[in-house]
């Protein structure tokens, strides 16, 4: 039996071959489901409290080596410690929970986190400060960036009430003076109030001169 194609048979058979390529390449092709884990922290590591996006780039600071101090004045009494929170919404499941218990009205801070610097920052660098952070108590605290003498001056000093939910926060600063000779401090001052709060991720991003 002979098969016999006029040249209208031609386009559509052609036709045919066209659209059972790009049917096939369709049909291999990945496809993205919207609802995979993956997506969803990268969605959510794109919030901020000034509703920028996380920055990028080498952090002065590394949140999983230089280990937090606490360091208290009487008659606070705070306790820290340190825990997996699988509910973070990006970055590290590990987070430092800060209790206090006891605090003292007239100072400044009765119970601070503090965190050295390990490397030299210049001065009039463009600095900002990133992490996440919550309490179920809503608490307040105050971000410090200072220098490591005395009188340990702060370049950045806000203050913060922290939510229930977990929110990352973004804080730009500039550098004023050197810290090369002796490192700057990274500091979490409480003991405003009696509370709690966790802290996670927390990076120093240098994003160079002014």
């Amino acid at each position: 039996m002979k098969v016999i194609l006029k040249p209208g048979g031609f386009v559509v058979v052609g036709t045919l071959v066209v659209l059972g390529v790009f049917g096939a390449v369709k049909f291999l092709s990945p496809r993205l489901n919207p609802s995979t884990p993956s997506e969803k922290l990268v969605a959510k590591s794109t919030v901020s409290a000034a509703g920028q996006k996380p920055l990028t780039g080498a952090s002065l600071i590394d949140p999983t080596r230089q280990e937090w101090s606490l360091a208290t004045q009487k008659p606070a009494a705070a306790t820290m410690k340190l825990q997996v929170s699988p509910e973070l919404p990006a970055g590290s499941q590990h987070s430092l929970h800060l209790e206090v218990t006891a605090v003292d009205a007239n100072k400044y801070w009765c119970a601070q986190l503090l965190k050295k610097v390990p490397q030299a920052v210049e001065g009039n660098h463009n600095l900002t400060v990133q992490f996440w952070g919550r309490s179920k108590k809503k608490t307040a605290v105050y971000v410090v960036f200072e220098e490591g003498l005395s009188p340990h001056t702060a370049e950045l000093q806000k203050n913060v009430r922290f939510t229930p939910e977990w929110r990352q926060y973004q804080f730009p600063f500039r550098t004023t003076k050197d810290h090369t000779d002796t490192h700057a401090n990274f500091c979490i001052k409480a003991g405003l109030e009696v509370g709690e709060f966790e802290i996670a991720n927390m990076h120093v991003l240098d994003n160079g001169k002014a």
